[in-house]
């Protein structure tokens, strides 16, 4: 990308902090179920709102910040629908159930 480091690195931490905050507007434990929309429509918010974020902070076009948010997407699917298959069925083994259910 031809890009400074310091630019790629402080885009991907706030892009990660976007990610968390994110996650937990949109997929509050024990109120939705995750499957494969569930993970299509997360990516697809998150493309959102990380594009003019990526566009600014590269100093790229939209377009630009698109295919880029693609690449990541095409990434990121499959690590979000692994990520909360597998949270959802160790959480109520780490904290237990009755925790889990409130």
């Amino acid at each position: 990308m031809d890009k400074p480091l310091f630019k790629i690195g402080a885009l991907a931490i706030i892009l990660s902090t976007v990610a968390m905050l994110w996650n937990m507007i949109y997929c509050p434990p024990g109120k939705v179920h995750r499957g494969v929309l569930h993970a299509l429509l997360f990516e697809g918010g998150f493309i959102l709102i990380g594009l003019p974020i990526a566009a600014w902070m590269l100093g790229i076009t939209i377009w630009q910040a698109l295919l880029l948010e693609v690449a990541f997407f095409l990434f990121f699917l499959p690590y979000t629908m692994a990520y909360n298959w597998i949270w959802d069925r160790l959480r109520p083994r780490w904290f237990g159930r009755k925790a889990c259910e409130a």
